[in-house]
């Protein structure tokens, strides 16, 4: 962002008072263009790479102490109050 409002400065100096030196403005102007594509890549390749680190971690979500499991083999009729729950989803207090 700062290279751009550099970039609008030069130019609008350049129009209003001239420059001396043939070339210059030009020359600066590109290079604050072509350094700040070069950040925005970087910093999209150093996004991409740190969403594979974590993809290849592969750690849970979840830690659990313990999880139970409803019985439902033995039990004949649930309550309403009942929910079942997959196990990632119970977090046992410890």
């Amino acid at each position: 962002m700062a290279a751009l409002i550099y970039g609008l400065v030069v130019l609008v100096k350049t129009l209003v008072l001239g420059e001396p030196v043939a070339g210059f403005p030009t020359l600066i102007v590109s290079m604050m263009f072509l350094g700040g594509t070069q950040l925005l890549a970087i910093g999209l390749l150093g996004e991409y790479v740190g969403r594979l680190l974590v993809e290849t971690k592969q750690r849970p979500l979840y830690l659990l102490n313990s999880a139970e499991f409803p019985d439902l083999d033995s039990a004949t009729e649930l309550d309403s109050a009942t929910i079942i729950a997959p196990a990632r989803w119970s977090i046992a207090a410890g």
